[in-house]
């Protein structure tokens, strides 16, 4: 694969107005290619995860244009930072790359960056000769006498343990007399009375033990169960909590049910229910780890209900604290969710990455910084672009197009009204709301949620004048579902 079949592809792709699965199979002759290109660099951001080549993950994404305008993304190594940063003020420059793939959601080519530096390849060593095996040692004759004393050793030392008396030597006229007296002879070994006493001991001391342990209710039945799973422990902490932890697994236990048969404003409702129930600690009676459990669990189904709502920000929120009380678990090393967890956040953050909130990511911290006012004009002001650059196309579906490039926009857009007020401020992915976006009322309320492909999804919140919450509305599905 050259350079210019590379082009050749691209410019087909972009002319003939493929469908993705065709562009697709078209740009996979490309995979592996490997030359030298001039690019123009235009933003570049972290990027979290798996990516297409293990050798790009956690590193950076570089929005790239080449000579003949077409758009490309490049991936760069977690440690090319300096020059990611370096590349940001070059208008253009040459980069040795590799093809990896194709983005169908972006239609761009998916390019590498290769450091020549390690992409050496030195000459294979020669393998070393084997070693001959070494001959086995002969096995030593079988002593059929020494088997037997040895076995005599282990009866004798075992009897010893048990507390039961070591049988009597007799010699081999004593065993000669004893087969001769004939089967009419009954022999009666000696009464062991020092094993009459154990016995009868074992059989007073045993069912009082068990009998005490059945009115002991501070006996954790886990502590030798250390392999159950959480929703085994949870059934088993829930008599120790009372009422009202009953009502909380029944709160918890029908929200996964509703989620399960995607009601997920149903769901929601519920989970809500199940956390109220967690905030009197006094009435649940529950030590910090079991109550660790529950905060878990009903974090970590809160934040799924959101991400199958698409509304990732939320979810990321919820996730995170599920990771927090994760912390406190004891059971946290035997539980399959909290080892996915971590994998969960970086998705999550990806795709709030995509969104053009990669401003709030505070990755090393595992945390979300604040969207405050400080926060919000830093974007109005350096990463939106003005409505009047734009034009809106289609004829059922309105998309806005960026009248420079004449393609469908991707990025945050601000909107003012006539009397230059804000009155829009929203994030865009080919032409459509996909992310966070805020609209501006002249009373000075606001309401904020997310879109995906430009409908409404998610938790919806409309603020006052002083930024309290006057309604707050919940679309699983595009349509309100239910408040709270």
């Amino acid at each position: 694969m050259s350079k210019n079949d590379f082009y050749e592809i691209l410019n087909k792709i972009r002319t003939e107005n493929l469908f993705s699965s065709q562009a697709v199979e078209l740009f996979s002759s490309c995979v592996g290619g490997k030359f030298e290109v001039e690019l123009s660099f235009l933003q570049f951001t972290s990027v979290f995860g798996r990516q297409l080549d293990s050798k790009y993950d956690n590193g950076f994404k570089f929005d790239c244009v080449t000579n003949d305008q077409q758009e490309v993304i490049v991936l760069f190594p977690e440690g090319c930072k300096e020059l990611v940063e370096e590349l940001r003020d070059e208008k253009s420059h040459e980069l040795k790359i590799q093809v990896l793939g194709y983005d169908s959601l972006y239609k761009k080519p998916i390019l590498g960056y290769l450091d020549e530096k390690l992409d050496i390849k030195s000459e294979p060593e020669p393998e070393p000769e084997p070693e001959p095996e070494p001959e086995p040692e002969p096995e030593p004759e079988f002593d059929k006498w020494e088997a037997h004393r040895q076995r005599g050793r282990e009866v004798r030392m075992k009897l010893a343990a048990q507390g039961q008396p070591l049988p009597e030597w007799k010699s081999k006229e004593q065993i000669r007399l004893k087969k001769n007296q004939g089967p009419n002879v009954k022999y009666e070994p000696p009464v062991n009375s020092k094993k009459l006493a154990l016995l009868g001991c074992g059989m007073i001391i045993v069912p009082t033990f068990i009998f005490i342990l059945s009115l002991d209710s501070s006996v954790n039945p886990n502590s030798y169960q250390s392999s159950w799973s959480l929703s085994h422990k949870l059934e088993k902490d829930i008599a120790s909590g009372g009422k009202r932890s009953e009502s909380w697994n029944n709160y918890y236990n029908d929200a996964l049910n509703a989620f399960e048969q995607n009601d997920l404003a149903e769901a929601r409702g519920l989970v809500y229910e199940s956390l109220n129930i967690l905030k009197n600690k006094r009435e649940l009676n529950l030590d910090e780890s079991v109550l660790s459990n529950y905060y878990f669990s009903s974090y970590e189904l809160m934040a799924r209900i959101y991400n199958r709502a698409r509304d990732y920000y939320q979810s990321s929120k919820y996730f995170l604290s599920a990771n927090e009380y994760s912390k406190s678990m004891t059971l946290k090393d035997n539980i399959e969710k909290t080892v996915s967890l971590d994998k969960e956040i970086d998705r999550q953050f990806e795709r709030l990455t995509q969104q053009g909130l990669e401003s709030i990511i505070d990755k090393k911290n595992m945390n979300l910084r604040p969207m405050d006012t400080d926060w919000f004009n830093s974007m109005l002001r350096i990463n939106s672009k003005n409505f009047s650059l734009m034009e809106e196309r289609g004829d059922e579906i309105k998309k806005l197009y960026l009248i420079e490039t004449a393609k469908p926009y991707t990025g945050w857009v601000n909107r003012y009204n006539d009397n230059a007020k804000l009155e829009e401020f929203a994030h865009y992915h080919e032409g459509l709301r996909d992310g966070l976006s805020y609209f501006f009322k002249n009373d000075s309320s606001f309401l904020v949620g997310p879109y995906h492909d430009g409908v409404k999804t998610g938790l919806h919140v409309e603020f006052d004048g002083d930024s309290k919450v006057k309604e707050s509305i919940f679309y699983p599905n595009g349509y309100a579902e239910g408040s709270r």
